[in-house]
């Protein structure tokens, strides 16, 4: 991309607004390119729906939505079972209506979910055994259950469910 200098603004030189014009053009081209053209667009993305496919990432047309949901055994009210065997159950939605956030996906996107408790960096010993399912995506949210793994130890304390959403806009 070329640099314009222009030594004196109060001559009018249509040869140089021309040089100028021409540079803003290579900056927006480059910005639509960098931002939201690398081949794809909404419609023309992979096919979502496939059992198998791999795809990279398009600002453009995709959109990469995470966050974090804090799920707390002794007050819970979505749980089934007793003990060891109680499954804790909710739903996630992309949008956050704290802040007014109203976003949806265009189709159902890849969504991808891991467990911390404790102090939010690491699964507490009393916890390592929590299994977290993903199920029932939409292009709007999620569920989700936790339940232990092997049956016999009782899941307790916080546990918070840290989840990334990816797929088209």
């Amino acid at each position: 991309m070329g640099y314009v200098k222009i030594s004196d603004p109060n001559i009018i030189d249509i040869a140089a607004w021309h040089q100028v014009i021409n540079v803003v053009n290579q900056h927006s081209d480059s910005i639509d390119a960098i931002t939201n053209n690398f081949g794809g667009t909404a419609s023309g993305i992979s096919d979502w729906s496939a059992d198998t496919f791999a795809h990279v990432w398009d600002p453009g047309s995709q959109a990469l939505v995470y966050g974090r949901t804090l799920m707390t055994t002794s007050t819970a009210s979505n749980n089934s079972g007793s003990g060891a065997t109680k499954v804790y159950y909710g739903t996630i939605q992309y949008s956050d209506t704290t802040i007014s956030s109203t976003f949806q996906f265009s189709a159902a996107p890849i969504v991808t979910a891991t467990l911390h408790s404790g102090d939010g960096t690491s699964i507490t010993t009393a916890n390592d055994t929590a299994v977290i399912t993903i199920y029932n995506i939409t292009s709007s949210q999620f569920q989700w259950r936790i339940t232990s793994s092997d049956q016999k130890t009782a899941l307790s304390g916080q546990i918070y469910i840290m989840w990334s959403a990816m797929g088209p806009r």
